[in-house]
């Protein structure tokens, strides 16, 4: 199953994510993906070229391989830190 939800900045709030939370199982194998759109257009990819991409995903790759540079993080620890972003 693929749900697409799309939100405006301002409905990007604590009361989002405990929605968010509500409606995913947590013995599901759920990934969830944010993409960041300005005008229709990704605004990560929008300046970058076909080479620039390749050698950005591969530089990932090698990243999650050797471990380097990942980022990981609980559920409880995404809502405080959605919390604490949410109250500046």
């Amino acid at each position: 199953m693929e749900t697409i939800i799309k939100l405006k900045p301002a409905e990007f709030n604590i009361d989002f994510m405990k929605y968010l939370k509500k409606y995913v199982d947590s013995s599901d194998a759920t990934e969830i993906v944010i993409e960041l759109k300005r005008n229709g257009k990704t605004s990560v990819l929008e300046k970058e070229t076909r080479t620039q991409m390749k050698r950005r995903i591969e530089r990932a790759i090698e990243n999650t391989e050797s471990g380097k540079n990942l980022i990981a993080f609980t559920g409880e620890e995404f809502e405080l830190l959605a919390k604490k972003l949410s109250n500046k």
